[in-house]
Order: C-alpha cells, then structure tokens, then sequence
C-alpha cells in the first residue's frame, strides 16, 4: 500500500493544527469525534451532555482503510484541483517541513497529541511543523541576541589629544593665512597711500658751479614741486665746450622742459618723456634754424610720479641711484668709448689701447646737430623706496669724482649730499675742471 502527503500552505498547516487541537479537546470530554481532511466538508458531531450512543458513533467515524487504486487517484486529481499543488510520493519517515513556518507547540498541545490515538488507516501528520522546543528555543535566543547586537552602541571615548592636534593645526594654519592676508591688504593699501605723497615727501637738493671754465653751459631744471602728487621732472643739460654757443642750446631744453611738462595719469611715464623729448627738440632746431655753426648739449630727464622712476637721456650726462650706500648707474653713456671696446673685442686692437684711446670722451650722440643718433629710456619705472636718492649729474662731477667717492658723498640727506658733492670737487682743484651741475631727489 501507497500512502500519500499532501505539503500544506502555511495557512492550510494552521487550519490543521487547530482541527487536531479541537479533536484532542473533544475525546477529552468524552465525545466522540469525527475527524474530516482538509479535503473534505464533513463535520464532526457530537452529542449532547457528553454521552455519545456506540452506534451512532460506529456510523459517524469514517472508516479509513486500504482505498483502490482508482479512488486514490481520483483524491489525488482533487487534491491537485484545489492546492494548486503536485502531490510528491514521500516515505512516512522524511515528512516534508513547510518552509519559514515558526508554530511552537505548548504543553497542553502536547497532552492532546499524547490523549489522541490514532484511528485505523490514518497517516501521522508531521510531528514538527516549523522547529522543535530546542530548535525555537536557540533561534529566539539569536534573534535575541541579533536585535541586541543591532541597537548597540560603541562607547564614546574622550575628546584626546589624537583628535585635538590635526584640529589645533587646522585653525593655526588658518590663523597664519588670514594673518598673511591682512598683512598683505595692509602693505598694499599703504603703498596706494604713499604713491600721491611720495612728490610731498621728497626733498630736493643741487649744486650748480662754473668750475675752472670761464661761462657756464650747464642748464638744469625742476618742475612740479606745486602739485608733486602728479609727478616731478627734473632735467640736466651740459653743453659741449667745443661747439659754438651750446649753452644756448642747454638752456633752450630745460626751458622748453620746464613749461611743456604737465602730469598726467592717463599717459605712461615713458611716452610723457618722448613727448617732452620731441617737443625740447623742435625748439632747438627753431633756434639753430639758419645758423651755420655747430653746437650740442647733451639731455638726461628723470620723471618721479609716486613711488617709480621713468628716465630718458642723450648724451654722456648720468642718472643714479643711491641705496643703502651702493650707487648704480641707470643709463648708458653714449661716446665713442663704447665704440672702442667692440672693436677691440673684434680684434682690431687690445683692451688696453681701446682704454687709452683719446676718441673716449668724444660723444656719439647729442642734441643740436639733427635727429640724435641714440636715445634711451627705461619702459618700466624704477621702483623707488623710501630712501633712496636719485641723482641727475653732468660729467663734470664724474670725471672728478670716483664712484666710491660719490657714494660716500650721499651718504646724508639731500641738502648734506650736496653740500658734500660740492666740497669733495672743489677740493680736487683740478687744473681743467669743467662746469658740474648735479640735481639730488629724495625719496623722504
């Protein structure tokens, strides 16, 4: 004989569970019961005040014996129907468990399996529908233990001094940034200040001496000290000796200089000097126009507008710098001395002879004889630091003093330096000194 197991629904597992759980309460009680598969729609009876008549009960108990084979087909075809459900052979002794199914089992449910006696022909029903006493017992001690582990929180450790140092070097390294900033905002603010007070704090000093000459054809010139936030010109001339009247000619530059220079912020200071440049020139020649004779002057500008110096020159007549004790030529000279190096560098003659050579002092360029053959200037104005003298000079100081003698002159203010220039020539006593003319800016 086949027997047949029907996997229940968890829901179809439940219903069972509670009709075997009234079929224990009801042969408790004396009744006798009927019990019906799930399958089937038959009721059990029972009779009234707990007796039951054998007879009737002989007729209400379903006889479940051996079925032919062709009603346990039939049942399994409504089985089928119903569950929705293949029915699988299984052995009695490996009941198939329904899945994710938790029913624990109480101890009075207990007494009533052990109180109910299995009628003829019928199939256990699984004595474990979920997990035994144990098995529930251990999974509700993880879940336990699960929902623990799910809530627990780590300790808080103290606030340390791991945690305080990348913090504290975090707000430092800010701290020094802004502090840098500050400081940087401050500087450059001041620096804007000082630009238009720098012409009111410069002071202004010359010297302007005839020397062993009998005339002087040094000119020099300072303009804008009324108004010195918009710049301060100052210009040296000198004459060339050798040439007729060029101490007409020094004189018409700086003239022209001093009453054509008008500050201005939308022009560079460099394009100012070439304008003024041109303008200077343009007289000369209205002057020297129709003349024969040949004169020169040479022609250095120096333009100070805040804190930059710009200049232009043409000729041998130096423009300095002084700080801090060191003094630095800005422009060239332009003489033939220049000339007498490259070609000792070319090899037509040594260093030696180049620097013997009596053409040196000849100049290559100046004003007075057409368009000059060389003029330079500085693009970019110099930047200039409080301190810092610059010095417009014509040849007769250079030639008589050295440049350590000269720095060490300037050591003082700009009335102390000019004073000290004048003393330091003067008492060379040179048999054929010529005119020296030197204009001192200070930057206060």
């Amino acid at each position: 004989m086949m027997t047949y197991q029907i996997p229940y629904s968890s829901m179809e597992n439940v219903a069972v569970r509670t009709q075997h759980e009234a079929v224990g309460d009801t042969q408790d009680s004396g009744a006798d019961v009927s019990l019906a598969t799930p399958d089937d729609e038959e009721t059990a009876s029972a009779g009234t005040g707990g007796e039951v008549n054998s007879e009737e009960a002989d007729t209400a108990q379903p006889v479940v014996g051996s079925n032919s084979p062709q009603e346990e087909d039939e049942q399994a075809e409504n089985d089928n129907d119903e569950d929705g459900e293949t029915v699988q052979e299984q052995s009695p002794a490996a009941p198939q468990k329904p899945a994710e199914t938790d029913i624990s089992s109480s101890p009075q449910d207990e007494d009533h399996q052990e109180d109910q006696e299995l009628l003829p022909g019928e199939n256990h029903l699984p004595e474990k529908v979920g997990f035994s006493g144990e098995e529930a017992t251990a999974r509700q001690e993880r879940q336990i233990h699960f929902s623990e582990t799910q809530i627990m929180t780590l300790p808080t450790t103290p606030f340390g001094t791991d945690a305080l140092f990348p913090f504290a070097v975090g707000v430092l390294i800010t701290l020094g940034i802004t502090v840098l900033l500050i400081w940087l905002r401050r500087r450059h603010y001041v620096r804007q200040d000082r630009r238009p007070l720098a012409g009111c704090g410069l002071l202004v000093a010359d010297i302007h001496e005839l020397g062993a000459r009998d005339d002087q054809q040094d000119a020099f010139c300072i303009t804008g000290l009324e108004a010195p936030e918009g710049g301060v010109l100052a210009a040296v001339a000198d004459g060339m000796g050798g040439l007729v009247d060029s101490g007409q000619v020094s004189r018409c530059l700086v003239d022209v200089l001093g009453k054509s220079f008008v500050p201005s912020n939308e022009t560079s200071p460099a394009r100012q000097l070439q304008l003024l440049f041109k303008q200077s020139l343009e007289h000369v020649e209205n002057l020297r126009k129709g003349q024969t004779a040949q004169s020169g002057s040479t022609l250095v500008m120096g333009l100070i507008q805040g804190d930059g110096l710009s200049w232009l020159s043409v000729g041998d007549s130096r423009i300095y710098l002084w700080r801090s004790g060191r003094l630095v030529q800005l422009n060239r000279d332009h003489d033939f001395s220049h000339d007498l190096t490259l070609l000792a560098l070319q090899g037509d003659m040594t260093l030696q002879e180049a620097d013997q050579d009596p053409r040196r002092e000849n100049l290559t360029s100046f004003i007075g004889r057409g368009f000059p053959r060389k003029v330079e200037w500085n693009p970019e104005p110099v930047f200039l630091c409080p301190g810092d003298k610059v010095v417009l000079m014509s040849d007769g100081v250079y030639r008589a003093l050295s440049q350590e003698e000269m720095a060490r002159c300037l050591q003082g203010d700009a009335s102390e330096a000019a004073c000290a220039l004048r003393a330091e020539v003067t008492k060379k006593s040179l048999p054929q000194q010529d005119n020296f003319t030197a204009v001192i800016l200070e930057m206060a």
